[in-house]
């Protein structure tokens, strides 16, 4: 049985507990949002000055199907490393590694997505519209042509 996280402590009320070695990497910032499996909240690389998204995904041991899944999007974003229109993982880190029930993953982050261009006033000029739709086949090709279908396509996350 599929356990539904936004209705539970996830998204609502993440209590975001950061290892020191991700705390050493990392600038922590502000909270963007959570979804299906955690909270993401905006970062940065102390050494470079690189923007990142910080998700924390907790209690991963409370269900095998959604560590199995878990596992299985780790693993094809590793498999997509270096991507160029594939989100890139650029860390992966344990909180408790002797109980593995938390995993903290770095991605790159992005300005915004389709779902808030779509919806804010800013106009788009032809070649935008070309340029993001581009993109987004592309990617999407890329997991096709692996066999892989994405199950939550959807504007909100279509990052640009």
């Amino acid at each position: 049985m599929h356990r539904n996280f936004a209705q539970n402590n996830h998204s609502s009320q993440c209590q975001c507990r950061w290892s020191a070695e991700l705390l050493a990497k990392y600038k922590i910032g502000r909270k963007l949002g959570g979804g299906a499996y955690g909270c993401v909240h905006e970062g940065e690389v102390y050494t470079t000055g690189e923007p990142v998204a910080i998700k924390k995904i907790q209690n991963i041991s409370a269900s095998a199907t959604d560590a199995k899944r878990l596992l299985r999007e780790i693993s094809l974003l590793r498999m997509f490393r270096g991507h160029p229109t594939l989100i890139g993982l650029k860390y992966i880190g344990t909180h408790d590694s002797q109980h593995f029930n938390e995993v903290d993953l770095v991605f790159e982050r992005y300005q915004t997505d389709l779902a808030k261009i779509i919806y804010s006033s800013a106009p788009l000029t032809r070649d935008h519209i070309e340029y993001i739709f581009y993109q987004m086949l592309h990617g999407i090709y890329s997991l096709h042509a692996t066999g892989l279908v994405h199950r939550d396509l959807k504007p909100a996350n279509i990052l640009i």
